[in-house]
């Protein structure tokens, strides 16, 4: 098996390899590249450098959320395209599974914080275990407050925002905190969204790519401003 995992539900677009042999390279590039016209040359070059091509790929992963609307919406477009063209299959990754994973120890509990909108993150918790993460709080939209109530034990935070919230988890949660490298700000997502894929596929997880849909955890400022147009033209 060769497949493909991408990511592009944050201002980064990262992309990565993971065959039988393993982990075989990734590639990240700023957010400019999310263009469709971009993002299908990152891939080429990822693939080029590690001596594949298209049609080595057995399947895909993409990321489907929660993130930036139009970046998962391209990233999930240009999956569909390179897979619907190769008849392969396609499986959908939690943005905040793929954020967590590999950032703690055993035993670990992590958070995955990506940056969204209107001072809101996207959030979940998961326990690191031997085999993987255990989910222990869902996905969700929240205000960086709302987590407060989760955390009851040391929790390493991870990912944008926690960059962005810093100081007020450490003010109020204080020894709780647990400190992440800058790394782990924004971490190999590439690497990790090629493995998880693998693993999905590897289990029979994936679909037809038709079935490959955005998850947003929320209405995108577009849709918010049109119900809101929308309720003020009918009252």
């Amino acid at each position: 098996m060769l497949v493909l995992g991408v990511d592009t539900s944050t201002k980064f677009v990262a992309a990565g390899l993971w065959g039988d042999e393993g982990f075989l390279g990734e590639i990240c590039g700023a957010g400019h590249l999310l263009h469709s016209e971009r993002l299908l040359p990152l891939i080429t070059t990822l693939l080029e450098s590690s001596g594949r091509q298209l049609d080595d790929l057995t399947g895909i992963g993409a990321v489907v959320g929660p993130g930036a609307f139009t970046g998962l919406r391209i990233g999930i477009g240009t999956v569909q395209g390179l897979a619907e063209s190769r008849h392969l299959p396609v499986v959908g990754l939690c943005s905040l599974e793929v954020l967590a994973f590999g950032c703690g120890v055993v035993g670990q509990t992590v958070c995955p914080l990506i940056h969204a909108r209107k001072g809101y993150v996207y959030a979940a918790l998961y326990e690191a275990t031997a085999q993987g993460l255990k989910e222990l709080q869902s996905p969700a939209t929240c205000q960086p407050e709302e987590i407060v109530s989760w955390i009851a034990e040391p929790v390493l935070f991870v990912g944008s925002g926690f960059g962005v919230h810093r100081e007020f988890y450490r003010e109020v949660l204080k020894e709780k905190v647990l400190e992440p490298s800058e790394s782990l700000l924004h971490p190999s997502l590439g690497r990790s969204a090629a493995f998880l894929a693998y693993r999905a596929l590897l289990e029979g997880k994936g679909h037809d790519p038709a079935l490959l849909l955005p998850e947003y955890l929320g209405a995108s400022t577009a849709e918010i401003n049109w119900r809101k147009r929308h309720s003020e033209s009918v009252s």
